[in-house]
């Protein structure tokens, strides 16, 4: 071996043991930055001419097992709809009042039960009656206020919605350049470890939006599905177009429906396909439920209890009336005689009406005026 193949070999030696130094110190200030993945520089033995003659070494390739990649991706979509379902449902609880305070609503119905039983009880009087009266006017307006909070509450699901639509939209491009970037540098045989680490954070974030399956093409791009296997990005990028809400007072909302991008990375023309259920999961599909689902539901059980208590209240007041008026009048002895002292206070209307129900007449009698005889 000539001096020149000996000091050839030993630069290539140096050569090689700086960029796996590169590699390593890279590997050591980034172990705990989100995202990155371990990188390795690639050694061979240098042949010529059928000798060995150092050692060759190519650009750091990106190490990480796709594997625990893809599952990270799918606990992310359902880790997305979770947490923003317990966001909602927790400022609905606070809505609602933890059981045993005071202005909660289940305080408030149990502050009617109490004072209809002290009010029919043997200590009733006019404070009773009014405590009574004063108890159903604040349940009947909780419930109310109950109602439009709610309805509030919605209004800002569909707002996080399209919130979520926009960034998917600003994910699905960063994720298309990148896949141009990595296949480019994959095939000039540059290292492409650190676009990839951007494109799989990018992935990761849109993970948590909408639960996607990501594939790996040979050309080092990758093809991006919903769970339901919608294509959001393979050979031509998609883009979610998101209805334009239509009014404070809307009930109904229109699906999100996908679009080609143009050249601008703006919507093209529709693709057939559209996101209408919490299928997609994620943050996207949990809100998807709050709004199309869980809100409603609790509306809707909301207006059964305000129409059960409706309904009970009328109740009990018409058993306590002569409207319509019965068939029969029974009386019962009492030990009360003409002279005696009634003491009654008061006021009480005495009213004529027709078979019908109409009022023909009435007239009203203060008993406190008529003094204590």
């Amino acid at each position: 071996m000539s001096l020149n193949e000996i000091l050839g070999s030993a630069i290539s030696g140096l050569a090689a043991s700086q960029a796996g130094l590169r590699s390593v110190s890279n590997n050591i200030a980034n172990v705990s930055t989100p995202g990155y993945a371990r990188e390795k520089v690639s050694l061979a033995t240098g042949v010529t001419a059928g000798q060995v003659n150092g050692v060759r070494f190519g650009e750091p390739s990106r190490i990480a097992d796709r594997f625990l990649e893809g599952t990270v991706f799918r606990r992310s979509g359902e880790m997305g709809a979770a947490d923003v379902a317990s966001s909602y449902l927790n400022r609905l609880q606070s809505l609602l009042g933890a059981p045993g305070a005071e202005y909660g609503l289940p305080s408030r119905l149990d502050a009617i039960d109490a004072s209809a039983v002290a009010m029919t009880g043997a200590q009733s009087s006019p404070q009773t009656i009014a405590a009574f009266t004063s108890n159903v006017q604040d349940a009947i307006s909780s419930m109310n206020q109950l109602g439009s909070d709610v309805a509030s509450l919605r209004s800002d699901v569909q707002s996080e919605i399209a919130d979520s639509v926009d960034r998917i939209n600003g994910l699905l491009v960063r994720i298309n350049d990148l896949n141009g970037t990595v296949s480019r540098l994959d095939g000039t045989g540059q290292s492409s470890a650190g676009v990839a680490d951007q494109r799989m954070s990018a992935i990761e974030e849109l993970s948590g939006l909408i639960k996607v399956n990501v594939r790996h093409q040979s050309d080092g791009r990758l093809t991006i599905d919903t769970a339901s296997g919608i294509p959001l990005l393979d050979n031509r990028l998609r883009q979610l177009s998101l209805p334009l809400p239509g009014g404070a007072a809307q009930t109904n909302y229109p699906a999100i429906t996908l679009r080609f991008a143009d050249t601008s990375s703006g919507p093209g023309a529709a693709t057939g396909d559209k996101i209408d259920s919490a299928a997609v999961s994620g943050k996207l599909g949990g809100l998807i439920d709050l709004r199309d689902r869980a809100l409603p539901v609790f509306t809707e059980k909301l207006g059964v209890l305000f129409s059960g208590l409706a309904k009970t209240l009328n109740k009990v007041s018409n058993d306590g009336t002569t409207v319509p008026a019965p068939n029969q009048l029974t009386g019962r002895p009492t030990a009360l005689t003409s002279a005696d002292r009634l003491g009654f206070t008061g006021s009480a209307v005495f009213a004529v009406t027709k078979p019908n129900g109409e009022l023909v007449a009435s007239t009203t009698v203060d008993f406190s005026a008529l003094g204590a005889g």
